[in-house]
Order: structure tokens, then C-alpha cells, then sequence
């Protein structure tokens, strides 16, 4: 499978845990992940250690480990703080009320979702808690927001990373259900990881002035 957005760097660090979780899900040996994959069982071993792959490897490793009703992509099998936040946000644009299942396994149990403005304008704006308000947080968003999934988000989006924080500025369509914008509106993320988990998340997206504009019109 191909990454969402081609990578520049020519390898990475594997988050091994996860790729052990993959593996095991489709109840296979590290021999058999291997030979499927058309690689030697040291390779397997040394990438479930956290070791250095090429960004060819991590792309056949994803396409071997997908299925028909998930799709593994590379940047899931590696855990920079970069490649994390790219992932979240192709799941939150096109996956939308689905994208739990697709980046849960790098959200800390005790993640904080913090999301700026007031609840008149912003009906999800407030503080999440846990795995459960994650859940509750996306709900509430894709009852009252519209994502139109064509949107090539990392055409604006820029990602910054300072060590485990990655700061995301940019612009973005995302409207109110109903009232489409007038010009895109600015993107303003921080996210925090420790031990490659998402432990803190704060929204800044200029919601109330996309609302008021859109009731402007």
C-alpha cells in the first residue's frame, strides 16, 4: 500500500509493537509474515525490534498486512510524531465517523482532547477525556460538521516537529453542515505524543469565524 503523502526521508524506525499487533492479527508467525512478504525472517525480527526500513520495505510490509476490511498503510508501521499526525488527519478527512478504529492504537488511554471555542458556536468545542470522550468528541463533530473527502488537506497543511510536539498550521474547507465557506479557513494544532501514544491534542480551528461568514452569505 502507498503512502497517503510520498515521505522524503529514505528510511525510518518501525514501531514494532504495532507491527507485532498486525502480525498477530492475522494470526502469523514471524516465518510466515516473511515469507508472505517476500522477506527473510531476521528482517521481520529486526523491524518488530524497532529497527530501520527503507521506505520500499514498510510499503510492501503495509500492502501484506491489509485485508480486505482494513487497510494498512505505511505510515501506521512507523512511529515519528510526523507521521502520526499526517495519519490522523487522513482519517479524520477520509475516513470521518470511521476513523477511530484507524488510529486508536497510537492514542493514550488518558489522551486530552482540547478544543477551543464556545459551545454556541462550537458544538464541540470543550475538554475530552480518555478513549471514550475521543469518541464522543467525533461524534459530536460529524454531526454538526461537513468534510468533503476530495479535499487535499496536506496540500495546505504544514506540519512542525519539536522533538515529541508536532504543531499543524494551515487552512481547511471544514464547514457547518449547511453552510459552506466563502474562502477556506486558517488551522492552528498541537499535538503531543509520548512513547509514540498521542497524550494531547488542542483544536484552534477558527470555527466562529467560518460560521459567521457562512451565515454571511
Amino acid at each position: 500500500m502507498s503512502w497517503t503523502k510520498k515521505e522524503s526521508r529514505r528510511s525510518y524506525q518501525c514501531d514494532g509493537q504495532h507491527l507485532r499487533s498486525k502480525r498477530k492479527a492475522r494470526n502469523w508467525s514471524q516465518r510466515q509474515l516473511a515469507r508472505n512478504a517476500g522477506y527473510s525472517e531476521r528482517l521481520i525480527s529486526k523491524a518488530e525490534a524497532g529497527g530501520q526500513l527503507t521506505l520500499a520495505t514498510l510499503e510492501v510490509l503495509a500492502q501484506t498486512l491489509s485485508t480486505e476490511t482494513e487497510t494498512v498503510f505505511p505510515e501506521d508501521l512507523i512511529g515519528s510524531p510526523e507521521a502520526l499526525a499526517r495519519s490522523f488527519h487522513y482519517a479524520l478527512h477520509h475516513l470521518q465517523t470511521e476513523m477511530f478504529e484507524r488510529v486508536k492504537h497510537f492514542i493514550d488511554d488518558d489522551v486530552v482532547f482540547h478544543i477551543h471555542g464556545r459551545g454556541t458556536e462550537v458544538p464541540f468545542a470543550g475538554v475530552y477525556h480518555g478513549l471514550e470522550g475521543f469518541r464522543e468528541a467525533i461524534d459530536i463533530f460529524f454531526r454538526t460538521m461537513e468534510i468533503h473527502t476530495e479535499e487535499e488537506f496536506d496540500e495546505t497543511y504544514q506540519y512542525f516537529t519539536n522533538h515529541d510536539e508536532v504543531i499543524i498550521l494551515g487552512e481547511t474547507n471544514i464547514h457547518p453542515i449547511g453552510q459552506p465557506l466563502k474562502k477556506p479557513k486558517p488551522v492552528s494544532q498541537l499535538m503531543r505524543f509520548v512513547n509514540r501514544k498521542l497524550v494531547f491534542f488542542e483544536d484552534r480551528h477558527d470555527i466562529v469565524g467560518a460560521t459567521s461568514d457562512a451565515l454571511s452569505d
